[in-house]
């Protein structure tokens, strides 16, 4: 469950953020890789949360202030669906088409795939739709204590999907609201048909 205080959450993160670094020398073991999905016809590599090791500092956003976020972002669930809501399994002889999409949820840790506080601090959902080019248009929300991130992005279709990708943040709820900035996502195995991320959440407060 989220924590409800924002405050608290960033101070939480910090705090952690601090513990997990004076464990660098210290021997660690590495989260093991699940997925996200990227399609055989229409990769689709959805957002998350992660990036260089860094934390969340600041309890509050002061107006013309820029924040930066980073987290290890860990496949929880996904759904294919037609457009008519029908659940499918994508494969060879079934690609998905134009109008089909897709949801998947993740849970969100502080840090990198390196390095990262062991309990998950936010969480986020995606829902991508495959345009008439077949390259899926995403809605996402990052729930970051009692508060919400919203972004979108138009990803490339096609087998070549790229490893990093970047989408616009278009507002949010409570501490978020009015903020404007990016999500930057980098697939750890860019390669695999499917990847966890780290990711970068530059926000900036007008």
């Amino acid at each position: 469950m989220l924590v409800a205080n924002t405050e608290v959450t960033w101070k939480m993160e910090a705090e952690m953020y601090i513990s997990l670094a004076k464990t660098l020398l210290l021997p660690h073991r590495r989260a093991g890789l699940r997925f996200r999905p990227t399609l055989v016809a229409a990769p689709i590599v959805l957002i998350a949360i992660g990036s260089p090791l860094a934390a969340a500092s600041a309890s509050v956003m002061q107006p013309n202030a820029v924040q930066f976020m980073h987290y290890f972002s860990k496949f929880e669930s996904q759904a294919f669906l037609t457009a008519a809501g029908k659940s499918f399994a994508p494969s060879e002889k079934n690609p998905p088409v134009p109008g089909d999409y897709v949801e998947s949820t993740d849970l969100d840790y502080v840090g990198n795939h390196v390095l990262h506080a062991p309990n998950w601090t936010a969480s986020d959902h995606e829902l991508c739709i495959l345009d008439s080019k077949g390259d899926p248009v995403c809605h996402a929300q990052v729930a970051i204590g009692g508060s919400m991130i919203l972004a979108q992005g138009a990803l490339p279709g096609g087998p070549n999907t790229p490893p990093r990708l970047t989408f616009e943040v278009t507002g949010g709820t409570g501490t978020f609201q009015g903020v404007t900035g990016t999500i930057v996502v980098v697939n750890i195995t860019p390669s695999a048909q499917t990847s966890n991320s780290d990711v970068t959440i530059t926000l900036h407060r007008p």
